[in-house]
């Protein structure tokens, strides 16, 4: 998919195509809710103008508040969402030479801050049947079998700690600095887009497409999972933490694309694009004193600096080619190419210090596919993909030269500033062989995929940190002091390879008129072949592999052969389905579905010490319908599945402000059992 659809399709792109308005007016309204509070407004209409114009607009309204007990002990909700969805599209078609479409798109997304909690100490106590080596802290080795509570009174936050101080005083102000004025996840995104076909007389197609687009984001979190009081130290809290990430986006792209008249047994497809994109992020750990401008009262009268700022100001330029050509009727063999530069420009908008990185690929498939008989076909196909090359901003800045160059001095360190500035593409080859099928007169279809993949030069964020005892003392005349964060970079790394393989299975198969099953399987083997994991040392206090003083970036544990995290190797899914005939001598019917979808055992970290089990959720719904009206009742998660759908094993405040005995298992629950009605209507 990076050859047929450029930058950013590295782990695949969904092509999804808007309807366009039909030859009478029609529409759809839809109303929907369910004991969880999820409810649901939609409008959709659609129509003819005159002869040339057509138009739809489509308006989605949706809300989900959750169970009753996800709320913070200060009284927000959690988990919690709201979206609303806007769109228009005018067509028009003026002559059989001449069509398109303009749309229109708005979204707004507001949600309340993620569901997810620690144990409680007796929970924490009675999980643990392993000691960490290096830390002496519990960890569970094993799948996860832990009792997990719902907390009496709501979930441990506090969104503003400064009500622990008294008003008025330094600790206050400062503690203010760490509140949360806004406990939620913003976005505003408008996008126009639009496509112009010039038909010719001969066949052949000329087609521009193009869109523009603005994000306006911002997630605002208590990030410590607590309630504990804070401890105050000068400018700085302890055991409190929140992070907002205000963000921006824009993007725009403009492609053209010239297609051969498709009645030949040589066909082709040329085309070029150029998608200009820039996003900024400023990362804030204190982002309330920004807000509130509490610089004066909380940081000496010095500005609040950004933890971390991400931006990234990229143009990349593409042109493609794709040429398929019939050996016969029943083998056609297809290649594609698409040759791309990647201009990426970093800039800290605090400091003003910016770097550019250049690169330049190929992504290449070739594909043969092969009609065995009228029901069967198969294809083999080979490609490469690409994941864009970027830079390391904090690398340019000259009290971290300096700082990098004294730890290189004392023998801390065997890399410079140089090393890590820029990382490359991370790329992915992919074989796969696969067959497609219909039999049993057409009652049975079938499809099976099995490939091969190998992922290299995986692009991974690290903390590079070189505090310590990193400096002999010779190296800085000028008495000047190196400190946080000055002695440490994040960073995007090149960090390893991967193996990746799998068999995928999908089929559908009508057992009768009104019965039908669909299923489908899928079977992987995700390793690591190399990657040196440093969570292993800062986490888990695993015994370094390697180490800065022997070439490494940072003190890490090799974990080569072992299994992807957060990964499931085996999943199923079944979905049996039964349609009536009409009720009586009415013109209603009803479906009845059944969605069952398993999902094998996956590892929390990277060192497959801790796996959530195996785990299967069940949903369904009942319909009746006739040409106007459905009235469908759904259940999800039917079995009540109770497997925690992530866990962390992260700092928790409620055990101290320091010391790996604060480590505790922060978890994501999954969505309990949820009926629901929907009612639509169709004119």
């Amino acid at each position: 998919q990076s050859a047929a659809f450029g930058r950013a399709t590295f782990a695949g792109a969904i092509n999804y195509v808007s309807r366009d308005p039909g030859e009478e007016f029609s529409g759809d309204v839809r109303l929907a809710t369910s004991d969880l509070g999820r409810n649901e407004l939609q409008l959709e209409i659609g129509g003819p103008i005159n002869d040339t114009f057509g138009y739809t607009v489509d308006v989605n309204l949706d809300e989900f508040r959750g169970p009753d007990e996800w709320i913070s002990t200060d009284g927000f909700e959690m988990g919690a969402q709201a979206t609303t969805y806007v769109t228009g599209k005018l067509t028009f078609a003026p002559n059989d030479n001449f069509d398109g479409y303009v749309r229109f798109i708005h979204t707004d997304i507001d949600d309340s801050p993620p569901i997810e909690f620690f144990l409680n100490p007796a929970e924490r106590a009675a999980c643990v049947n392993t000691t960490l080596p290096g830390m002496g802290v519990g960890y569970l080795q094993g799948e996860f079998n832990c009792s997990v509570s719902v907390p009496a009174g709501g979930y441990p936050l506090d969104h503003t700690p400064e009500s622990n101080f008294t008003p008025g005083t330094t600790p206050f102000y400062v503690a203010q600095t760490y509140s949360v004025l806004d406990p939620a996840s913003r976005v505003e995104r408008n996008r126009i887009q639009g496509q112009f076909n010039f038909n010719t007389d001969n066949g052949s197609t000329l087609e521009l497409l193009t869109f523009y687009s603005e994000d306006d984001l911002r997630r605002w979190y208590d990030s410590d999972s607590s309630n504990t009081v804070p401890v105050v130290m000068g400018t700085m809290a302890q055991g409190v933490s929140s992070m907002a990430n205000p963000n921006t986006i824009e993007e725009t792209y403009l492609e053209a694309r010239w297609l051969s008249p498709g009645d030949g047994r040589l066909t082709w497809l040329v085309g070029g694009s150029i998608y200009d994109y820039s996003s900024l992020t400023n990362v804030h750990s204190q982002f309330a004193g920004v807000v509130l401008g509490l610089e004066d009262l909380a940081n000496g009268g010095n500005p609040f600096i950004p933890n971390l700022v991400l931006s990234d100001t990229s143009i990349n330029t593409g042109i493609y080619a794709n040429v398929t050509y019939d050996i016969s009727d029943r083998t056609t063999l297809s290649l594609e190419g698409r040759f791309q530069r990647d201009d990426v420009t970093n800039i800290d908008n605090v400091s003003g210090n910016s770097f550019s990185n250049v690169t330049d690929s190929f992504q290449p498939r070739i594909g043969l596919n092969h009609t065995i008989n009228d029901q069967v076909s198969v294809y083999g196909q080979i490609s490469s993909g690409t994941n864009a090359a970027g830079v390391n901003l904090p690398y340019v800045e000259q009290l971290r030269i300096d700082s990098l160059a004294a730890a290189a001095a004392a023998g801390a360190v065997t890399f410079d500033e140089t090393t890590f500035l820029t990382f490359d593409e991370e790329e992915l080859t992919n074989f796969e062989v696969g067959l497609k099928a219909t039999v049993l007169d057409n009652r049975l279809q079938f499809t099976a995929a099995l490939y091969v993949m190998d992922w290299d030069k995986m692009i991974q964020p690290f903390t590079l940190d070189w505090n310590g005892a990193w400096n002999d003392g010779s190296f800085d005349p000028q008495g000047r002091t190196f400190g946080n964060p000055f002695v440490m970079g994040r960073s995007f790394l090149n960090t390893g390879t991967g193996n990746l393989s799998g068999l995928e299975l999908e089929g559908n198969w009508a057992f009768t008129e009104n019965f039908s099953v669909r299923a489908a399987l899928t079977l992987s083997s995700l390793e690591y072949d190399q990657f040196c994991d440093p969570l292993g040392v800062t986490t888990l206090g695993l015994p370094a592999t390697d180490t800065p003083a022997t070439g490494a970036a940072t003190s890490c544990v090799e974990v080569g052969g072992n299994r992807l995290n957060e990964q499931p190797e085996e999943t199923l899914a079944l979905s049996p389905t039964y349609r009536s005939g009409n009720i009586g001598n009415t013109d209603w019917n009803w479906v009845g579905r059944v969605d069952i979808r398993w999902s094998g055992k996956e590892y929390v970290d990277v060192q497959n010490i801790m796996a959530l089990p195996a785990s299967m959720q069940i949903n369904g719904s009942l319909a009746f319908q006739n040409e106007n009206w459905t009235i469908r009742l759904y259940g999800n998660n039917l079995n009540d599945e109770d497997t925690p759908r992530r866990i962390q094993f992260n700092n928790d405040g409620a055990f101290g402000v320091a010391g790996p005995g604060r480590r505790n298992f922060l978890i994501r629950p999954r969505l309990p059992k949820e009926i629901g009605l929907q009612l639509s209507y169709d004119f």
